[in-house]
């Protein structure tokens, strides 16, 4: 399962809102569970005070609603909850199963 690559520029905002859509499900008996956000590691420390993992608000598009790969996501209104920088954004499946993630930037 891969978020759609047309939207790996994702660049957004605090309190914002957009359309995450996944292809390649696993099988009609996996469904799409959640989406996250991870901050990169740090490569130059042996500590990193910065790792980050937040599971976003999500719902299934109203406008497709059936189609459970396709979601709408609110990011935190607060940079004390998502500090600005680059993040990795992953949709899980309801077996916890990862798929690839894509590089967002929270400006």
């Amino acid at each position: 399962m891969v978020i759609n690559a047309a939207s790996t520029a994702y660049q957004v905002t605090h309190g914002q809102q957009f359309v995450v859509n996944c292809i390649g499900l696993p099988p009609t008996s996996t469904n799409l569970a959640k989406i996250m956000l991870t901050a990169p590691g740090s490569v130059t420390h042996h500590s990193d005070m910065h790792q980050r993992s937040i599971e976003l608000t999500s719902s299934v598009d109203p406008l497709q609603p059936q189609n459970n790969s396709r979601r709408l996501v609110l990011l935190p209104a607060s940079d004390k909850i998502l500090p600005q920088g680059y993040y990795m954004l992953w949709a899980v499946t309801n077996q916890g199963a990862p798929g690839r993630a894509v590089w967002v930037v929270i400006l």
